[in-house]
């Protein structure tokens, strides 16, 4: 008897939240923006940056949703493509893998003893910003000092 298979998303260091890996169900976001799933907090990613979703088939499928420094799937830019077990979704400088495990396989849980004040996430982001409190200068002032990974495209 062949057994049920499921969809998780691994995050390299975790979200916000110190989980490092979700279960797809339907629609999984991705992005900066407290509404999200999977919570970011890094100024190079969007408020809404990306989702994975079961399509009508019963695939997976990635979707960049616009974001501003865009979505890579094992090392291309994505923008809509079908997601394979194994496959690396990089957004700025996280990486998330996607796998397909048997639905009985135990899924990593974080500990209650885990310390979040040394989540290496915090290492590789730029500083935690209430980015809804920012003046429309300072906004620009911080895409200045963090310029985007696209803007030799806009040249």
């Amino acid at each position: 008897m062949e057994q049920e298979l499921i969809a998780i998303l691994v995050v390299e260091y975790g979200d916000v939240s110190g989980n490092k890996e979700f279960v797809v169900t339907d629609v999984i976001s991705i992005g900066r923006e407290s509404g999200n799933t999977i919570v970011i907090p890094n100024t190079n990613i969007s408020r809404k940056h990306a989702r994975i979703y079961k399509n009508f088939d019963g695939k997976y499928e990635l979707e960049d949703l616009a974001s501003h420094n865009g979505t890579l799937l094992n090392g291309r830019l994505a923008r809509k493509e079908l997601l394979q077990d194994g496959d690396v979704i990089n957004i700025a400088d996280v990486n998330l893998t996607f796998k397909m495990i048997h639905k009985d396989a135990p899924i990593e849980e974080k500990k209650d003893s885990e310390d979040v004040s040394h989540n290496p996430l915090e290492a590789i982001s730029t500083e935690f910003i209430d980015l809804t409190e920012l003046e429309t200068e300072d906004m620009e002032k911080l895409r200045k000092d963090k310029p985007s990974i696209t803007n030799h495209w806009k040249d």
